[in-house]
C-alpha cells in the first residue's frame, strides 16, 4: 500500500497473529482491473451474508448487473478498494469513499467504510484487521480525522469485528416497513 504504520496499532490474539505468519499469504494491495470478476463474486457473497444476518436484505432482480458498474470505480481507483490475497487469490475487500465534512455540524473530513468481506475459512485469521489497517493508515497519511462504517445491526459478527478495531456507536439508522 505504501502508507508507512501510524497511529493507534491493532492489537491481536497470539492465534490470530500466528495465522498472519502463513506462508500463501501475499498481503493487502489496492484493486485493479483484472479482480473485477472476483471482487463482485466476494460482493454477491457479503450480499448472502446480509441475507442470512437480516431476511429483509435481499438484492432485488438486476443486482449483478449494477454490482459491476460500481466495481468498475474500485478496480479503475474511482473509489479505493483494497484486497486481501492468499495463494494468489483474493479472499477479502474492503472499500471507500471519502465524505466531506458536514456543513452544519463542526465534523472532520471523514473516509466511509462502504463494504467489507472476508471468506469465511479466513476469519478470525487477521485478515479484517489488515484489511482495515490499510484504510486507516491509508487515511492517516491523507490526513483524514476520521472513518465510519455502517452494518446491519443483527450482523453479530460484524459488529462484533468493528467494535474489536474502535468503532463506536454514534449515530443509529431506524427502519419502519410500511406494508
Amino acid at each position: 500500500m505504501g502508507a508507512k504504520a501510524v497511529g493507534k496499532s491493532i492489537a491481536l490474539d497470539a492465534e490470530a497473529a500466528e495465522n498472519l505468519q502463513m506462508e500463501d499469504f501475499d498481503g493487502i494491495r489496492l484493486a485493479h482491473r483484472p479482480d473485477k470478476a472476483r471482487l463482485i463474486d466476494l460482493w454477491l457473497r457479503l450480499s448472502a451474508d446480509g441475507h442470512s444476518a437480516d431476511a429483509r436484505y435481499t438484492l432485488g432482480p438486476h443486482a449483478s448487473e449494477t454490482a459491476a458498474g460500481f466495481i468498475e470505480g474500485w478496480v479503475c481507483g474511482e473509489q479505493p478498494a483494497w484486497v486481501a490475497v492468499v495463494g494468489g487469490e483474493i479472499v477479502g475487500f474492503i472499500v471507500t469513499k471519502r465524505a466531506a465534512p458536514h456543513t452544519v455540524l463542526n465534523l472532520p473530513e471523514t473516509v466511509v467504510i462502504t463494504d467489507a468481506y472476508v471468506l469465511d475459512e479466513y476469519r478470525r485469521q487477521g485478515m479484517g484487521r489488515r484489511l482495515f489497517a490499510a484504510v486507516r493508515d491509508h487515511a492517516l497519511s491523507e490526513g483524514v480525522e476520521a472513518l465510519e462504517v455502517g452494518t446491519l445491526a443483527s450482523d453479530h459478527r460484524a459488529v462484533s469485528f468493528w467494535r474489536s478495531v474502535g468503532f463506536g456507536d454514534w449515530r443509529v439508522t431506524l427502519h419502519l416497513g410500511l406494508d
